[in-house]
């Protein structure tokens, strides 16, 4: 990827990248750093608003990580009412993370399109046309087995309405502290 001459890689603070910069992207994707400290305010409605300023079109996407539901129920909580207040549609894919040794979710935020739409066909046809190979959890029938949300992650998203927006002049998750990203244990904690 770092080959491509579309690749342009910058390293620097991410915020103050985004708010600064006039170029426009038809897609953002961030793998950011935990919620603690500093990195809170990468979570917050008017980061968020920057990026989607950044976006080229309604067409654009925006895409992140989101917590476990499960380890931070909350703060997975917490980032897509966050989101939902900068996006019409939040459409998210659940994947075991092995690292982690938990579910993670991953967040595909957009105002046009919701994305689980492309059929089996469609994606089969992308990877071959592409030359992709030697995938080890992405197919087009992962693809939909990863958007499908288990019956506990449907009731957490529902007590949504009960979690505080992430603002900056709040940038506060209400289970900070519930978990220790250096010391997660192997069992789950209670929901």
């Amino acid at each position: 990827a770092f080959e491509d001459p579309r690749c342009r890689l910058q390293v620097g603070d991410g915020r103050a990248y985004i708010e600064k910069t006039e170029d426009t992207f038809d897609v953002v994707i961030m793998d950011m750093t935990d919620p603690f400290g500093p990195s809170t305010m990468l979570y917050t409605q008017e980061f968020f608003q920057a990026i989607k300023n950044t976006l080229r079109d309604d067409n654009g996407y925006f895409v992140m990580h989101c917590e476990s539901p499960i380890v931070r129920p909350v703060a997975y909580q917490q980032i897509l009412k966050t989101l939902s207040n900068v996006f019409k549609y939040q459409h998210v894919v659940y994947i075991y993370i092995q690292m982690y040794s938990v579910l993670w979710s991953i967040v595909i935020n957009s105002d046009n399109e919701n994305v689980p739409d492309i059929d089996k066909e469609e994606i089969i046809k992308r990877i071959q046309e592409r030359n992709i190979q030697d995938l080890q959890v992405y197919t087009a029938d992962t693809h939909h087995a990863m958007q499908a949300e288990y019956p506990f992650i449907q009731t957490i998203r529902k007590q949504a309405v009960d979690v505080p927006a992430i603002v900056d002049a709040a940038p506060v998750f209400q289970d900070e502290g519930a978990y220790e990203a250096a010391d997660v244990p192997l069992e789950l904690k209670e929901i």
